[in-house]
């Protein structure tokens, strides 16, 4: 497939426009990175870090002050974003509440004050729907005093 000359110029400085600020040595890396990750590497990260981190000891980042610091912000924003599959999901979907003394019966985490909501029927883990806000949330898992034994 051949590209228009001007389609290809484009690109090219787009593509330029866009890592101007950074190195070339950390866009390689992220784009092995981008990669990896898109190919479903679970390792991915930890080999970013890795590769950011021998650029960090590298002579190039002790002789230069900015390229030093480049390599710090993207270590900085690498640890600070959750990792991959760690325990918060901002998908994950918000628990009922058990009402003491009324087995069976949750309050919704959406509006706990408007009414029990009756879940008898559903193990826990399952999705409802809230019949007050009607969004989706999760019945949550026994207490330990009702547990079966």
């Amino acid at each position: 497939m051949k590209l228009p000359i001007t389609f290809a110029a484009a690109l090219l400085i787009a593509g330029h426009a866009l890592c101007a600020d950074t190195p070339p040595e950390i866009a390689a890396a992220k784009t092995r990175y981008q990669t990896a990750l898109n190919a479903g590497s679970k390792t991915a990260r930890d080999q970013y870090l890795q590769d950011l981190q021998k650029l960090k000891g590298s002579t190039k980042a002790k002789k230069s002050k900015s390229f030093a610091d480049a390599v710090d912000a993207e270590i900085k924003a690498l640890t600070s974003e959750p990792k991959p599959g760690g325990k918060k999901d901002p998908n994950a979907l918000p628990s009922g509440k058990w009402v003491p003394g009324r087995p069976g019966f949750v309050t919704s985490p959406y509006e706990p004050y408007k009414g029990l909501i009756d879940v008898h029927n559903y193990p826990p883990g399952a999705q409802v729907i809230c019949p007050y806000s009607m969004k989706p949330f999760l019945v949550p898992e026994l207490p330990k005093t009702e547990q079966p034994k």
